[in-house]
Formats: C-alpha cells, structure tokens, sequence
C-alpha cells in the first residue's frame, strides 16, 4: 500500500514509496488531461467530548439509532446495546457550530467530531465548553480538485448474455475453494457488504456492475471527504476493488460475492494524506454498523503522512494504539467482519503493516502470486505486539479485476487481495448465519494452509473456504475419507450438514424425501478432487417431525455411478 493501499495496475511504474493520491492523480492527469485546483487553508480538529450525558437517546429505545438489520446482526450474535452505540448529543454539537466551526464529522464511538474553524480564537473558544475534553489537528488544509477532475463519464453499456463462468477470474477463486463454496448455492444473497475506499468511478455505468445496479443491491452510499459530492467522482480505486467482488458479466469475469448487496463509502482523500482520513474511516465504519453491514472491506491502510507531526510509528502498530485501529475493533465488538488490507510497504522502507490492518479483530490480508509466491510489495508482520499479521493471503499480485475501461486487466497491490477475501467471507458467513463474526474469522484462518507454521508474510496462509465451512458445520478436521457422505447433527431441528471429501472429480446429486415419497429438495455440485465439502441444508426448518430419507447419487467422471446411499435423518423439535 506504499503509505495508503496503492493499487499497481498492470505495465505500471508506480513503486511503493509513491503515495496513493499522487498515483491516483497522475492517472486522471493522463487519462483526462485535468487541472487540479488549489488547496485552501482550512485546518480541521478531531474535539473530543467528555459524556454523552446530553444525548437524546437512549440505550432502551436503539431503534432510534440503529436500523432494523442493525439490530438484528447484534441480536443474532447476542451483543448488547451499549454506551458506545449512543449518538453524540445534538446540544453540544449545536454549541460547538454556534461558535463558528463547520462539523465536518462525527463519532459516536469516540464521543467526538471532526470540524474545521476558521482561526484559532474559535478553537479556544470550543475547549472552554464545559463538555469538551481535548482536540487534535487531523488536518491541515482541504483540496478543492476542481470541476475538471469531477470526472463526467459515459453511460450504461449494454451487458452480452454470456455463458455463467468465471472468465479470467477463475484462478483467484479457485486458489481460495471459493467456486466449491458459489457450488453449494452461496453467493452473498442476503448479505450486506461495506467498501471503505477513495472513490468508485465507473461503478454507475460499467457493464461489470448492470445487475448490482438493476436489482438495486447499492443500497446506500455516502462521500465522508465531501458530503456534498456523490461517491462517483475522484477515484476509480474503489471501482476496482468492488469489482473483484461485485462484478458479474458470465464468461468474462464474475467477482466472489456477486449477488451480495452493498453500501459505497468515500473515506479517503486522494489529494492529501493527513490524519483525518482515519477520523473519516471512523465516521464510515459508524455508518456501515447503523445500517446493518456484515462485512468491511477497508483497502486503505496508514502510516506516515503529509504533517510528519501525525506520522505513526511501528510500535504503535500494537493492535490497540491509533485511533482507526481502535475503531475497527469497536466495530468488530458490534458484530461485524472487518478486512483489511496488509499494506503495499514490503520492498519500502517502512515494510510493516500499517494501520487499521494491526487490529486484534481485523482480518489483514497479505498478497501472493498465482503460484501462491508471497509478492515483494505485500506488508510484513507481525504486529509490534506479536499478533501474526497478515492473518492470510490471496492473489494481489497480477489480480484480475475490472476496469473503468470497461474490460477486464490486471492490477497488484493488497487492496485487491483483501476484497477477494472479503466476498467469500460473506459468502461463508450466508451459508452459517447462526455464527458470530469472530466464528467466520477464525474459520478463515484455520483453513489456511500454512496454519500449522504460520508465517510474517502470508500468515495462517491461503485460505480454503470449502475447508472453513466444513469446521464450521462441526467437523474437526475435513478428513472424510472417499466415498463416505456424513450428515450432523442427525437427529436435526431443521437445519444439517452434508458433508464429503473425493480424491477424484465427481457429480454428486442429493435429494431429500418424506416417507411418502414426496420430493422436499434437491441440488447437484461438482465436487472438485481432494476438496471437502459440507454442505448446509435448511429444507427441513419449516417441516414436520418425522422420518426423511436423504439419497445421495455419485458419479464419477466418465458417467458412471461411483457411489448410492440413503441415509435416515429425523427431524425432532
């Protein structure tokens, strides 16, 4: 990530102590021959509260705050509403712009917000409210890019009806057993995801992107750097990384959570590196909670900046020490799936991890090539306080991805790895939704392969979500032996596994009966050699007590039948 998650596209010549908004920038210079304005002084402070006593809300009436899915993710994981949840009371924020300062952003998680004054008498004014407990200078100037870097960009193309494959995006998936998982049904219906990013230019009008628009599954979005501008504007950087999740054009390139639904957040600013962007982070992590997120994706990473004064250092890199990291764990304490890019600092001077990626509860991801070598440019761990960072790694070297060109390329850099990751996560967590977050992110780990010997590149390794989901429906390790099809829990109050392991490719198709004969459910899925699979059936739920019968049908390669099996399973209250 250099010092924030710089994508490397390919052929270009982008090294990793170029910082992110110069690349970005040089790119819309080349592309669109702009001129970028002129930055204004316009200094912002992060003020900091000292109760919430004055709030409107209440801890017994969340509603208020919180969205139904919000409340619903936090009931299902069984985390309480709590202080932290209550929003920054409306009085002390109405005080503090009384006095001349412009709310830029706001915390309810940190009691705080960010705001600009326009000279130092009005910040002396705000600490001597009685309320305000400290400030600090998160910035230093605002960037005003100008009409011409507003990028006006073509229309909806027309999407080919193509055959459903995964095109050039096949070996990223394959690597990580994310198709075997797409096999079993789960492809994110249902599920929400959160980007954190730059900018997602081209996401209204590329064909990569036509179903997520025309089922209306951007279901929300908001610029946290400029709350008057749409999130379609500045950088095409969080286009890039929503398309190795997102996109869906059958034969050419389809992403790991292409029917998942998801909200857009401007975070960074790609014209500067100051301390604000993570105060903004912060605010578009308490906005992806409110509305019920399941997972974030944060390819963003930081740790030096423009004002040397706010440079981190490696020893804050601890897991507990800058403020966005501390935001990230906040946020996975409230039951959502934070991932994160490791950082693009390998090669550099600074090779660690930067920051939110530290985070005891954020699932880091490091880069390797398609042959599973870790890249030169992914960040080293460990985290200064020994946690393994990166947690695991996919393919960030030589990505396929989907440009605002409307074609598919490649890119390297952590910022892709991590959405690869981040979709299947929340494809895992579809087929599992009884587990808690940290359920899913500790699954991810053990099905890496290095989890055994785990390392400061790759960490637990690369992961194996057909692997994940078979610890995560009970099994200890996925040592099923050929031929052998299991069930758990049997008897069932609804919901059970199947689950199996080959050694050579077969056609598996499964059916389930009552003890009348009639059909309740089937399915087929091509069982890839050595992968082990279990399968979540939910078909039974709504049924009666009883007996079922469960016909298991495998074929081997050439057609044959390999193996048949009718197995008992009762369904009991």
């Amino acid at each position: 990530m250099g010092r924030k998650s710089n994508e490397r596209l390919h052929h270009a010549s982008a090294t990793d102590t170029i910082r992110i908004r110069k690349y970005l920038l040089a790119i819309l210079f080349l592309l669109f021959s702009s001129a970028a304005g002129v930055a204004q002084s316009t200094p912002k402070y992060w003020i900091q509260f000292l109760d919430k006593d004055a709030t409107e809300y209440r801890i017994d009436a969340p509603g208020d705050f919180l969205s139904p899915r919000a409340l619903e993710r936090r009931a299902r994981q069984n985390i309480p509403i709590d202080y932290r949840d209550l929003p920054v009371s409306k009085d002390y924020i109405k005080q503090v712009r009384a006095l001349g300062a412009e709310i830029h952003n706001r915390s309810k998680w940190f009691n705080a917000v960010t705001v600009t004054v326009p000279d130092s008498s009005v910040l002396q004014q705000i600490l001597q409210l009685p309320f305000v407990k400290n400030s600090q200078r998160v910035a230093r100037f605002h960037f005003d890019p100008g009409p011409e870097m507003k990028l006006s960009l073509p229309r909806t193309l027309n999407r080919r009806n193509l055959e459903y494959n995964y095109g050039m995006a096949y070996t990223q998936i394959r690597m990580i057993g994310g198709d075997a998982l797409h096999d079993m049904g789960f492809r994110g219906e249902g599920m929400l995801i959160a980007v954190l990013d730059a900018g997602f230019a081209g996401v209204e009008y590329l064909k990569a992107f036509d179903l997520l628009r025309e089922e209306g599954r951007i279901v929300a979005s908001h610029n946290f750097v400029d709350p008057a501008e749409d999130v379609y504007r500045f950088s095409s950087h969080g286009c890039y990384v929503l398309s190795t999740m997102a996109a869906e054009v059958p034969g050419l390139y389809v992403g790991t959570a292409p029917r998942a639904s998801y909200v857009l957040l401007i975070t960074e600013d790609v014209s500067s590196e100051l301390l604000v962007e993570e105060d903004n982070w912060i605010a578009g992590a308490e906005f992806a909670d409110s509305i019920g997120a399941d997972v974030c994706n944060t390819s963003l990473g930081y740790t030096t900046f423009d004002d040397s004064t706010m440079d981190h250092h490696y020893y804050e890199m601890d897991g507990n020490t800058t403020r966005i990291t501390r935001g990230a764990d906040i946020a996975a304490s409230r039951g959502m799936l934070m991932v994160n890019s490791a950082g693009n600092s390998g090669n550099s001077n600074w090779h660690y991890i930067g920051a939110p990626a530290d985070g005891d509860s954020v699932l880091a991801i490091g880069a390797v090539n398609q042959d599973s070598i870790p890249a030169d440019f992914s960040s080293y761990g460990p985290a200064f306080d020994g946690d393994i960072k990166p947690n695991v790694a996919a393919i960030g070297w030589g990505t396929y991805l989907w440009s605002f060109a409307d074609s598919v390329r490649t890119g390297s850099g952590t910022s892709f790895s991590s959405p690869i990751i981040a979709g299947m996560a929340a494809c895992l967590w579809q087929a599992f939704p009884e587990r808690n977050n940290m359920d899913i992110f500790h699954a991810i780990e053990r099905s890496g392969h290095r989890y055994e010997h785990p390392d400061d590149r790759v960490g637990y390794g690369i992961p194996n979500f057909s692997e994940a989901a078979f610890y995560l429906a009970g099994g200890e390790e996925a040592t099923v032996k050929d031929s052998l099809i299991t069930v758990s829990p049997n008897p069932t109050t609804g919901k059970f596994q199947i689950a199996f392991r080959f050694e050579e490719p077969r056609l598996v198709t499964y059916s389930l009966y009552d003890i009348s004969g009639q059909l309740h459910y089937n399915n087929i899925i091509y069982a890839y050699p050595g992968t082990a699979y279990a399968i979540p059936v939910f078909a039974l739920q709504n049924k009666a007590n009883g007996v079922y019968l469960l016909r298991v049908d495998v074929e081997s390669g050439n057609g044959a039948v390999f193996h048949q099996s009718v197995l008992r399973i009762i369904k009991v209250e």
